[in-house]
Formats: C-alpha cells, sequence, structure tokens
C-alpha cells in the first residue's frame, strides 16, 4: 500500500481490525510486519497514537544536491528522457487498466489545474500539474512503474517546480498548457490509448521547447 502510493508520507495507518480485515491476515501476523517495518524505519509507531508512515529523513546536504540538481541543464534534460519514456508508457496503460474511480480521480486533478486561475503562483501550479501525472501512474496499475516514479519523486517535484518558474509566467504558454492536460485526460478517459500516449509525448516536447526560448 505504501509502494502504491495508497499511503502516503506522513499519513496515519487504517485501525489494525481494518488492516486484517482487507489483506486477510491475523493480527499477530499484522503485529509481525508492523513491527519489522517499524524496524526498517518505513513506518513509525508511537504508543497510544498508532503508527504512521515515516517521513523518510533526508540530510540537509542532500536537500542542497537536489536543489542543484533541479537547477542543472543538464539534469532538466535527463529528467525529460526519463518522463518520456515512463509518462508515455504510463499514459498509455492508463488509458487501457483504469478504473472508473481512476478516472474520477484523474478527472479531479485535471480540473483543479484546469481550474487555477492565471496568472497564479508557478509552485501551485506545478503541484496540481505532479498530482494529475500521479493519477495517472496509478492508474496505469504497474508497481514497478509507480516505484520508479517514488524514487525520483522529490527530483522531479523540484524539477517540475524550476520548469514552473521559466514556462508559467506567460499566458500563452499557461493556455496551451491546459489544452496539453486536456488531450492526455480526454484519452484516458476514452480509454484510447495511442491518442494518450501521443499527447503525453507532445506536452513533454512541447514544455521542452518552451525551455529552451
Amino acid at each position: 500500500m505504501i509502494i502504491a502510493g495508497q499511503l502516503t508520507e506522513g499519513q496515519k495507518l487504517p485501525a489494525e481490525r481494518k488492516l486484517c480485515h482487507s489483506l486477510s491476515v491475523s493480527r499477530n501476523c499484522l503485529r509481525e510486519a508492523l513491527k519489522e517495518l517499524n524496524a526498517r524505519g518505513v513506518i513509525a509507531t508511537k504508543q497510544g497514537s498508532g503508527s504512521q508512515v515515516a517521513l523518510f529523513k533526508r540530510t540537509s546536504a542532500n536537500d542542497s544536491l537536489i536543489d542543484l540538481l533541479a537547477k542543472d541543464t543538464k539534469t532538466l534534460t535527463d529528467l525529460f528522457a526519463v518522463r518520456l519514456l515512463l509518462e508515455a508508457h504510463a499514459t498509455y496503460l492508463a488509458a487501457l487498466h483504469a478504473t472508473a474511480q481512476d478516472k474520477a480521480d484523474i478527472s479531479a486533478a485535471f480540473h483543479q489545474l484546469k481550474s487555477l486561475a492565471y496568472p497564479q503562483d508557478a509552485a501551485v501550479f506545478a503541484e496540481k500539474d505532479m498530482a494529475f501525472h500521479r493519477c495517472i501512474y496509478l492508474a496505469a496499475n504497474n508497481q514497478v512503474m509507480l516505484l520508479a516514479l517514488n524514487s525520483v519523486r522529490e527530483l522531479m517535484t523540484n524539477c517540475m517546480m524550476e520548469s514552473a518558474k521559466k514556462v508559467y509566467p506567460f499566458a500563452c504558454n499557461h493556455k496551451a498548457l491546459i489544452k496539453q492536460h486536456e488531450k492526455i485526460y480526454l484519452a484516458i478517459i476514452a480509454g484510447d490509448a495511442g491518442g494518450a500516449k501521443k499527447a503525453a509525448k507532445a506536452h513533454l516536447n512541447a514544455v521542452q521547447h518552451y525551455l529552451t526560448l
């Protein structure tokens, strides 16, 4: 559930009885698993307040490195290459496998993005943009792909923030970005896998182009 993004950092775990029922395991089995996850630092357990997904510790040196990488031109280029591979295929899979709930989540994320009035803070736009693409990864129903996203999530978020600062301030870019996301959204809702993949590629290529202007 943590790897799949159903439980996120800082989120409290469901009650033991509910977890036992949903995972079809005994309470003793569950408690042994929670003890192991706590020892590994994946969850944090406090007496009387239950367990929550750990806030994974990052050193200030690592934070500084992430910030530097996010501002580096080559990092942006490298990340776009990775996103082109991952997101184009994730979008393709989402169009094939998205459940009714997945489609509802993607729809909600898109409309939140679309509802942002221009001009809006670039950081807010980047946050909603990331949320939209994360819904697509979840809908793709590929755990390894989601794990790959989670491994570069912080770097991707920072890079998207940097990109938004350069791209978003221009009204013509804002309008184009919303249209690109809409094409991705509509293709997934329609189950058009080929169209969704094409729209995702066009979006990423367009953002790269805006960054070179």
